[in-house]
């Protein structure tokens, strides 16, 4: 059993009462009404939604604990950016908590192209930080974990889209799937499929206006393939 409605119940008021919360986070309140008879967590993003709407933080709804931490303790205790994505200072990274339900994951510098390509990616920092609920990514070494930005429209059969964050497991291959790669310096979001028989590599994109990339062989030196995309936050465009 988790306590996150009642401490959003806490935190309302006759005026600020659960339609207005509705209204804020632009969900129905039918919606919300199924999530507290199931006690169901929402999704991270919506979390942060709540928690701002309220004015509190994602880890006061979550957890309990209502201490806040300043930036020099390497955590934040408020959203400051739109989509649920939090600041430190440059490079720098908030401890990952084994304990902690929702995990915040650094966002690179980097933006990752699924389109044409963009330049070589590199693990610069942006000083943002994204949530994300561990039982999301158990499955994956939590500090192999990164974020980036996606720009273009190639991927959007299988509805990511421009703007969207993908968290992808740095150094994770493991059959065909999305990745992060580089191919000639460039850095993309592709679909990759493995063939051990050929030994090669097929990079493709979900988007019938972009044609199939290439196969090239796995020994190709221009290929390197960052990691495997485990999630995305999307920003539907329609």
């Amino acid at each position: 059993m988790i306590d996150f409605w009642k401490r959003v119940k806490k935190n309302l008021d006759p005026e600020k009462n659960q339609n207005w919360l509705c209204n804020e986070i632009a969900v129905s309140s039918g919606t919300m009404s199924s999530w507290i008879t199931h006690d169901r967590l929402p999704k991270a993003d919506l979390a942060v939604r709540i928690a701002k709407a309220l004015g509190v933080s994602v880890e006061y709804l979550v957890t309990g604990d209502d201490e806040e931490f300043s930036q020099n303790q390497e955590t934040v205790s408020q959203a400051v950016r739109q989509h649920a994505i939090y600041r430190t200072p440059r490079n720098q990274e908030i401890p990952l908590n084994p304990e902690d339900d929702v995990l915040m994951l650094p966002v690179l510098d980097q933006k990752a192209s699924a389109g044409y390509g963009a330049m070589q990616i590199d693990d610069q920092l942006s000083g943002n930080h994204i949530p994300v609920l561990r039982r999301l990514v158990s499955s994956y070494t939590i500090s192999s974990l990164k974020a980036v930005e996606v720009r273009g429209d190639s991927m959007t059969g299988v509805r990511m889209f421009d703007g969207d964050i993908v968290v992808f497991a740095a150094g994770y291959i493991a059959s065909e799937g999305i990745y992060v790669l580089s191919v000639n310096g460039d850095v993309l979001v592709k679909r990759v499929e493995f063939d051990s028989f050929d030994k090669t590599i097929k990079v493709s994109s979900e988007n019938p206006r972009y044609p199939d990339i290439k196969t090239v062989s796995i020994d190709d030196e221009n290929v390197e393939i960052k990691g495997k995309v485990v999630a995305w936050f999307h920003c539907h465009p329609y």
